[in-house]
């Protein structure tokens, strides 16, 4: 059965669409303050993203998303669906999951109004139910691009590896491939690279099992007992854990059951445990950051490894109307010393409790064994019990004292682990109270936890059981055993009575629904259907460094090296993807346009090398975060690289490596001496794999624009040309969505490079603060430094030349922390106005109508607020001069003349000065800025041109941002929204 069957297989039960054409396609929609973590914040919810797809009119299971509202995703079933070229009408019902904040779960039901508009923009209205509570809010969204498999692709059989790499389908063009002098190269540098990635690859391309059998016992070696998944950092992650399963697909067919069963152990634990949780307890889990990256990318490829295996049927959830369970409390029971009694409410977790203390991770599995185990066990404060600690190594003896738990420790969410534990280290703790119990209830535990175990009278509770929990005084005791002890557990009961709609019952009939789901995909396939769901959350969670962590036109949002941490396995991901699907990761023009987007952001020099060593270094102009362009970057992402760009990329990565012709092509798989670049492991694989012998190089002059827009961030590029010394390559940054990672306070900033030399200074380092941007200032008044520009007005030309605008607004505010959400929805009504408002209007010409190269414009309207302060940074090496309303920066070889045509009576000056900011250089900027100052109360209108000799001359007729400005033989105004030039 192909997976694209399987994949709609997964929705049996799920409802076809109702429009004459059956839809197919996928559908991104926000509903605002569609969740909500207390009912009396509903009015004021987080909001909720839902991904759809339908296969002609089949819908597979929704994924939602509220990065506000918790680190969890969330799935769904289309109860019914109708979309047409005009309208989308949907009934979903969501399982809302836990996480280390949420420790329950919930049923939501929503049902979509909305209109389809030009661009597949969708706008309308929903209502819901969640935690008994009725919604309404607004609906917004986009049907994106289709993701068509293309033509003739075969989509991988159950028991068929390998499939991430390379198919088995490709191996005989490889082959062939191998013959030529790149491949016979690759054998060479493979064979002296040995490791675990290569040997598969060179069993697969040649077929001799003694290069799976060397890739074994490599393994057998290094690991020994368990493959390491940690290392140094973020960026240490996953290296070790994807190497060995990538060499398990490679090597499958020759490798015996039984390491194979032992990795696949290993693979099967490490993909359901990280694709909920980080490397590390202080990690971000925001999409965008250096944890979440590698911590979601390498789980995705190694769920697209384990797919298909057979398994157990998913068991059976017990029906929800069996007859419940009885817990009565014991008799005569009377609580011991210290041991505090407490109301047990749904819902609400007890507020007092005695306990152990924090005991080693590796205790045994019932410290109270001594006092007739949990079960049994009624300590009180002072009881005193032994417990074992046993590693592979050695074990020992320890104790434990119950005593009470420490006051702000607990509450009626449960108990906060950090105030209990005090640090973060794996740890088990036991938790023992007495809970009254007023009224007998019908009742299921809602495990808040799945290192959580729960005794009450005796009886451990089970997930999804239901018991009759008869009035009187009960025994409770919990165990918590914690890899990662974060935010709040506690013992919650839910009601699994009818009338209670949001209780047990309505969340037991919506996971049987789901079961009945995996069941019949089990009969079909014989699959387990766990492996169906870690294929298409790994794709979710991807799907989400893509949107929030690139955003149109391939950014990299995090700074400093972070973002190639944070980016690098989310791109493995990608370019492995449609190898196993045969179509696109992404509808959006997001991670396919990494590369593309550092291409506009470099310049290639004639000699970039070191004179000494094959490859080139091009030049980097950074602007907000780091730029790697290097062979690295290339072999893995030249597949999913839009087809118009390819050709000036592969002129690009042959430029890096040295390739000239076609008997240098060899260069491209590096080498420890002969090249700038030494390459191995997955790169070299790739390498070999992915660089096109069919494809003649362009020139990016030929091949690339002279513009880029990446919209969702607000990074715009103009360029002049490409010819590696002269050209302009001006950018500004418009942050036009909000980063949760490291980030810049850098709204309106900017970076102008020409005749080969920078114009401004810009810092990369992973925090910085706004003074550090040429942006204007405002020291007198508090405002919201870290907000971000939205985009009034942008147009590029043909020549690289063009204009935008920004509003600033939300820059000028005061402070607003509920301004954006985590998902870069903008909440205007969170805005605290400061009386301040205005926006930063920016134009290139590269017309040379002006008399210079190049003339850059820029406006900045402010209205309200004290001093301002306009800076401009100046780059390093750089001489300078200041007179009257005009200031320049000078080489030897090039000049730059910066002329203010508003305030008239701007006063420029250059300064020196060293600021200490932040508390430490990493979190803020401890240095000296090198910059040009202009003052005033007004806005600000300046003109600058570049050139090698003298600068043209300016001349204003007019004043303020009402002149009109001749350049040479250019004209330039301000149209009270944009710079208008020529007219």
């Amino acid at each position: 059965m192909s997976l694209l069957v399987l994949a709609a297989m997964v929705l049996l039960c799920g409802p076809r669409g109702l429009a004459a054409e059956p839809f197919s396609g996928e559908l991104d929609l926000v509903l605002r303050k569609a969740l909500f973590h207390k009912p009396e914040q509903a009015a004021d919810g987080v909001h909720l993203l839902l991904h759809f797809e339908a296969r002609d009119g089949q819908w597979q299971r929704v994924w939602g998303k509220a990065q506000n509202y918790g680190i969890g995703e969330h799935i769904g079933i289309v109860e019914s669906a109708e979309v047409t070229d005009s309208a989308v009408r949907l009934e979903v019902t969501m399982l809302i999951q836990s996480d280390f904040w949420n420790k329950t779960q919930w049923v939501a039901r929503y049902k979509i109004d909305a209109t389809r508009q030009a661009g597949g923009v969708v706008k309308g209205t929903y209502t819901g139910v969640f935690k008994g509570v009725d919604l309404k809010g607004e609906v917004e969204g986009i049907v994106p691009a289709a993701r068509p498999v293309r033509q003739g692709f075969v989509p991988p059989a159950f028991d068929e590896h390998p499939r991430v790499l390379l198919r088995k389908s490709d191996l005989p063009a490889l082959r062939e491939k191998l013959k030529t002098p790149l491949g016979q190269a690759y054998l060479k540098r493979a064979g002296e690279a040995g490791d675990i990635i290569n040997l598969g690859l060179l069993y697969q391309l040649t077929g001799d099992k003694a290069h799976a059998t060397r890739a074994m016992e490599t393994i057998n070696e290094k690991y020994k007992d368990a493959i390491p998944v940690f290392g140094f950092g973020s960026g240490g992650f996953g290296h070790d854990i994807f190497a060995a399963a990538l060499a398990y697909d490679l090597c499958y067919d020759a490798w015996p059951e039984d390491f194979r069963a032992k990795l696949r152990a290993q693979f099967e634990e490490f993909t359901e445990r990280q694709q909920h949780v980080l490397m590390t307890s202080h990690a971000n889990f925001h999409p965008c950051s250096n944890y979440y990256g590698p911590g979601r990318g390498v789980p995705g490829v190694v769920a697209m490894i384990l797919w298909g295996d057979k398994g157990a049927a998913p068991p059976k959830p017990r029906d929800p109307l069996a007859r419940p369970w009885p817990i009565l409390p014991p008799q005569n029971f009377v609580p011991g010393k210290g041991v505090p009694t407490c109301e047990l409410d749904i819902d609400k977790s007890p507020l007092k409790w005695i306990w152990s203390g924090p005991l080693p991770f590796e205790c045994s599995r019932d410290v109270l064994t001594g006092m007739g185990g949990y079960a049994a066990a009624r300590p009180e404060v002072g009881t005193t019990a032994n417990y074992t600690v046993k590693t592979d190594k050695w074990f020992k003896q320890g104790a434990l004292e119950f005593k009470e738990l420490p006051d702000g420790a607990a509450d009626a969410e449960g108990i906060d682990l950090e105030k209990a534990l005090g640090k973060q280290d794996p740890a088990v703790a036991v938790f023992y109270t007495a809970a009254q119990v007023k009224a007998e209830r019908t009742v299921s535990l809602v495990r808040q936890s799945k290192e959580m175990r729960v005794w009450i009278s005796g009886v451990e509770l089970e997930d999804r059981v239901f018991y009759k929990l008869h009035a009187g005084l009960h025994p409770v005791l919990v165990e918590l055993r914690m890899r990662q002890p974060q935010g709040t557990v506690g013992l919650r009961l839910a009601s699994a009575e009818d009338d209670d709609p949001q209780g047990a019952m309505e969340l037991a009939r919506f996971e049987k629904r789901l079961w009945e789901q995996d069941q019949a995909l089990w009969e079909k396939t014989g699959m387990a259907p766990v492996r169906q769901l870690w294929l298409d959350r790994g794709w979710f969670q991807n799907y989400q460094h893509y949107r929030w962590g690139m955003g149109d036109g391939g950014t990299q949002t995090e700074t400093g090296g972070y973002a190639q941490i944070s980016s690098w396995y989310p791109s493995v991901y990608a370019s492995m993807y449609p190898n196993f699907f045969g179509r696109s990761v992404t509808a959006y023009p997001d991670v396919t346009h990494l590369i593309p987007r550092k291409i506009m952001q470099s310049v290639f020099p004639a000699e970039g090398g070191s004179g000494k060593r094959l490859g080139n270094k091009p030049q980097a102009m950074q602007l907000n975060s780091v730029i790697t362009l290097n062979p690295q970057w290339m072999a893995c992402h030249f597949p999913i690289i839009p087809d118009q760009y390819k050709p000036s990329a592969l002129w690009v990565w042959n430029y890096l490596c040295g390739v000239t012709d076609e008997r240098s092509i060899p260069n491209v798989l590096g080498g420890k001496e002969a090249s700038i670049w030494g390459l191995g492991g997955l790169t070299l694989a790739q390498t070999f794999l992915h660089y096109p012998l069919d494809l003649k190089p362009v020139h990016p002059d030929k091949g690339m624009p002279r513009h880029w827009s990446a919209a969702t961030f607000g990074l715009y590029v103009f360029r002049s040309g490409w010819e590696g010394k002269d050209e302009f390559v001006s950018q500004v940054w418009g942050k036009c969505a909000p980063i949760h990672g490291w980030n810049h306070p850098n709204a309106g900033g900017l970076q102008v490079w020409g005749l080969g030399r920078p114009w401004t200074w810009t810092d990369s380092s992973p925090g910085t603060i706004r003074d550090t941007y040429s942006v204007v200032l405002l020291p007198e008044d508090q405002i919201n430094q870290g907000a971000c520009g939205r985009l009034v007005h942008y147009e590029a030309h043909a020549d690289g030349s063009g204009s935008l605008t920004l509003d600033l607004d939300d820059v000028y505010a005061r402070p607003s922390p509920s301004l954006y959400d985590k998902m870069l929805l903008r909440n205007p009504e969170k805005r605290v106005a400061s009386g301040i408002t205005g926006l930063r209007a920016v134009a290139f010409d590269y017309s040379g109508k002006s008399g210079a190269p190049a003339m850059m414009v820029l406006v900045d309207r402010i209205e309200g607020g004290g001093r301002r302060l306009w800076t401009w940074q100046k780059p390093e090496g750089a001489g300078h001069s200041v007179d009257a309303n005009t200031f320049a920066i000078r080489y030897p070889d090039a000049t730059m003349k910066a002329t203010f045509i508003a305030p008239g009576d701007a006063k420029v000056e250059y300064a020196d000065d060293a600021k200490k900011e932040g508390s430490d250089a990493k979190h803020g900027f401890w240095g000296t800025l090198h910059r040009f100052k202009a003052t005033g109360d007004g806005s600000f209108f300046v003109v600058a041109t570049f050139q090698r000799g003298e600068a043209p001359k300016v001349s204003v007729e007019g004043s303020g941002l009402d002149a009109t400005v001749t350049v040479g033989g250019q004209k330039v105004r301000f149209d009270g929204r944009k710079i208008v030039l020529g007219q």
